[in-house]
């Protein structure tokens, strides 16, 4: 039995004892879980070994020592306005001032709607606690936590549970107009740039933002009603690509 089947056992083996509740069955789905441990770093090693002991194949050989070089420096230390700076909040604030300086600001350029389709309302929006555990069970158990701390791994694995709190949640938060003060932050962490030879240049690093899964769990339930409603009474304009399935940006 390969990995992959030990792992369709402990899932099948978790949903009967979430639905029994018996010892017994939340006795089978432990051992089953240590044998998933177990194969998985059998399998691993198993990889390794051939990775390591195949004279015929040296591109696999590479690209597995490629993949344990892991960048832990960070942020290198940072060149602005002739002077070096090693200091972390001295780096976050020159970081922060060329990211601001970079933002592109709203041009105020009207948006073009088709006349024959500015008529079409969009119904209000009902968000179902079936449609929410969909999306929970989607998620990338390896995608970094927002601010709140919720871990994807934890809200995919209690989708059946979080659903219905989370709808209401998500249902009162459109009616209202509002959210969460927290969905509104994010973790911002410098990424440098492949290809870039200066890493004491701030301009060579990218932002990327770590917002609230949560949050980006109900806009994308928002997103999928609106813009399906956009696509089906064909209001969009052929200049909009953003955004937009089977659209080059």
């Amino acid at each position: 039995m390969n990995v992959k089947n030990y792992h369709g056992k402990k899932k099948r083996a978790y949903n009967k004892a979430k639905r029994s509740k018996l010892m017994s069955d939340w006795d089978r789905f432990k051992l089953l879980n240590k044998s998933c441990i177990k194969k998985n770093k059998e399998a691993y090693n198993k990889y390794v070994n051939d990775s390591l002991s195949n004279d015929k194949n040296s591109k696999k050989f590479f690209n597995y020592i490629k993949s344990k070089k892991k960048d832990h420096i960070g942020v290198s230390p940072l060149y602005h306005k002739g002077k070096c700076y090693i200091d972390d909040t001295n780096k976050a604030d020159i970081l922060n001032e060329c990211y601001v300086n970079v933002f592109s600001k709203d041009s105020n350029i009207p948006v073009v709607i088709k006349s024959s389709s500015i008529n079409q309302s969009l119904n209000d929006i009902i968000i179902s606690s079936n449609g929410v555990c969909v999306q929970l069970q989607r998620i990338k158990p390896s995608t970094a936590a927002g601010p709140d701390g919720i871990q994807a791994k934890f809200l995919k694995e209690f989708a059946p549970e979080l659903s219905p709190a989370l709808t209401i949640i998500f249902q009162a938060s459109l009616e209202q107009s509002s959210i969460p003060t927290e969905w509104s932050h994010a973790y911002v962490t410098p990424i440098y740039k492949s290809g870039k030879d200066d890493r004491g240049n701030p301009e060579n690093y990218r932002p990327v933002s770590l917002t609230s899964i949560v949050c980006k769990t109900m806009e994308h339930i928002l997103y999928s009603n609106i813009i399906n409603h956009l696509d089906e009474n064909n209001i969009l304009t052929d200049m909009q690509h953003g955004f937009r399935k089977n659209h080059s940006c």
